[in-house]
């Protein structure tokens, strides 16, 4: 979904000094009347929408024009614009998603996942995305529900099987070695287990059932968890 901003300048050099003032920007310029659009294809970082906003305020307060962003149906303050437009929804962060999972908001965090900057991210403490969805679901208890009433490791297993569909790696391990289907192991997540099995090839596969983690191989993890789907899903795939 596109973002625009429009200039208001009866002004028949303001399509001119807006395309300059951008200009190497990824964005689309048209004019309308007295308006000239600037247009934010969907995906457009923060930085980028930042950086031109901050020109075209700054474009605007010299020249005398509007700015008007219609997201938010608002003139924007040019004596005090703040750093984005008052409509722009901003990306999340690392430590905006472990914020919400913290506190369980997982649900919430499932209709936002088209924010997330990066399904990739690691923390400071080299702790990946996937792991602390998984984890902090897990941290709350096993009767820990969701705003919907939902069993919150299960949605904690929907954004993950999300965010892998948005290109997140699953078998990114944090810098302990932890990895997300341990936690989809020890959350009973039998359709996370699958998806992650899945996507290997015989030889990985076979290393990673064989692989001892905390509480030994994943079969005794899901044993020892009483997580019966999980095991279910490890026996399908020859564990």
């Amino acid at each position: 979904m596109s973002f625009d901003l429009l200039v208001e300048a009866p002004d028949p050099t303001a399509r001119a000094r807006v395309s300059e003032a951008i200009a190497g920007h990824p964005v689309e310029i048209h004019e309308s009347g007295e308006r000239v659009c600037v247009s934010f294809k969907g995906g457009t970082t923060d930085a980028v929408v930042r950086k031109v906003y901050g020109a075209l305020v700054g474009l605007a307060a010299r020249y005398g024009y509007g700015l008007f962003d219609p997201q938010a149906g608002a003139t924007i303050d040019l004596g005090d614009p703040q750093k984005f437009p008052p409509g722009w929804t901003r990306s999340l962060t690392f430590a905006d998603v472990r914020r919400m999972t913290k506190k369980g908001q997982h649900l919430e965090l499932l209709g936002a996942l088209s924010r997330v900057a990066d399904v990739n991210a690691r923390d400071r403490s080299g702790e990946t995305l996937l792991n602390v969805v998984l984890a902090d679901a897990w941290d709350k208890g096993p009767s820990a529900r969701a705003s919907n009433g939902q069993l919150l490791a299960r949605v904690a297993e929907d954004v993950t099987l999300e965010l892998i569909a948005r290109s997140a790696d699953p078998m990114l391990r944090s810098s302990s070695g932890a990895i997300p289907i341990w936690w989809a192991v020890v959350t009973d997540a039998d359709r996370l287990v699958g998806a992650i099995l899945e996507r290997l090839d015989t030889a990985g596969r076979t290393a990673l059932l064989e692989e001892k983690f905390r509480g030994g191989r994943l079969l005794d993890v899901a044993r020892s968890h009483r997580a019966t789907r999980a095991e279910k899903a490890l026996l399908e795939f020859g564990a």
